[in-house]
């Protein structure tokens, strides 16, 4: 946030060197400062703000490392000034589901370029995340319980440490591995107040 209002007090002196640079009919010079401005741009423009400092915080960081990894992000994010949920859980809940989704894409033969697709957002009076990213159809699931496929002696405990909170505010969880695609689906309930947000 303090980058983007850095980004903004500057930009006065954005338009008066382009302007310049313009006037003197240095074109080759004005291509390169736009280039540069609009890589910076769309560094800005990947974070997150919902009113929800931690949340805007791990969401930026998470979209920021899977941009950095060549993958496609669309998000849309629409928050209520209130939740009642503590952002330490909706920060586990998030953390967890785009690490594995960063993971997945980053995964050897993809059928296609890796992408992620995040929702979240109030519907039907819950809290709503939808998370779909790329995937090349390996799972491992232990008893029906899918499992990350990080090999290390941890693996599957952010799956479980999601659906424990999720099932503790008495919501659900849903998971679709397809040979393609992997998309997980999180419904919590709000409280009336924060069903009218």
């Amino acid at each position: 946030m303090k980058t983007l209002r850095q980004w903004k007090h500057d930009y006065h002196h954005h338009t008066q060197a382009m302007h310049m640079l313009l006037e003197n009919e240095d074109y080759s010079e004005l291509r390169k400062y736009l280039a540069q401005l609009n890589s910076d741009f769309k560094n800005l423009t990947s974070m997150v703000s919902t009113g929800h400092p931690t949340l805007d915080a791990i969401l930026s960081s998470k979209i920021l490392i899977a941009k950095a990894h060549g993958i496609s992000v669309e998000q849309t994010v629409f928050l209520p000034e209130k939740l009642s949920i503590p952002q330490t859980d909706l920060c586990v809940i998030i953390g967890n589901l785009l690490d594995n989704a960063i993971e997945a894409c980053n995964k050897p033969n993809l059928q296609q370029p890796p992408y992620l697709n995040i929702t979240i957002k109030i519907h039907k009076g819950m809290l709503y995340f939808k998370v779909i990213n790329s995937s090349n159809g390996v799972y491992l699931f232990d008893k029906k319980n899918l499992l990350s496929t990080k090999n290390q002696p941890e693996h599957g405990y952010g799956f479980k440490n999601i659906n424990d909170i999720v099932e503790n505010y008495g919501g659900f969880f849903n998971y679709e591995p397809q040979s393609n695609s992997f998309a997980a689906t999180i419904m919590i309930p709000l409280q009336s107040e924060e069903e009218e947000a």
